[in-house]
């Protein structure tokens, strides 16, 4: 009579000790909120860049934006009136002006300081202001703060000027 021997076999485990368990659970809960963290901070530009129309200017024009409470402003015929008597210089330094009323849907998307203050603003090819003054008074300095910006003095280089 043989006896017929079971053999059980049993599943290969990997048999994690307590202190295993705990340091790859730690892990996980750092890559989450590393996730969580950088998701936010995605959506975070993407809904500060969505919410600011003048964003689509990046990279292509330098901007002047008047912030003015009423349409009637003379802030706005003043600038209206410097773009059209510098012509060849505005388009030589690629300058765009933009007016927004303050407390419009329009004027909401604007960066928040834009939406505090009334006045002139420039914007640099970069998106960020550059200078800003409650008046006219930005117009007297505009030619020479966009001519000592890098950029410019590379246009400046590369092409010189027709003015």
């Amino acid at each position: 009579m043989y006896l017929r021997q079971k053999r059980v076999q049993q599943p290969s485990q990997i048999i994690i000790s307590p202190l295993m368990s705990r340091v790859s659970c730690h892990f996980a809960r750092q890559r989450f909120w590393i996730l969580i963290m950088a998701t936010a901070l995605l959506l975070n530009a993407h809904s500060s860049r969505a919410n600011t129309d003048i964003t689509t200017y990046t990279w292509s024009e330098r901007l002047v934006i008047a912030t003015a409470k009423d349409e009637t402003s003379d802030l706005l015929s003043i600038v209206e009136t410097f773009f059209a008597e510098n012509a060849c210089a505005v388009k030589e330094r690629n300058l765009l002006f933009l007016s927004f009323k303050l407390g419009t849907e329009e004027s909401q998307k604007l960066p928040l300081e834009m939406q505090r203050r009334a006045g002139l603003w420039l914007v640099g090819y970069d998106g960020t202001i550059k200078d800003y003054s409650p008046d006219a008074e930005l117009l007297a300095r505009l030619f020479s703060t966009i001519d000592e910006m890098p950029m410019r003095k590379q246009e400046m280089a590369n092409l010189g000027s027709n003015c």
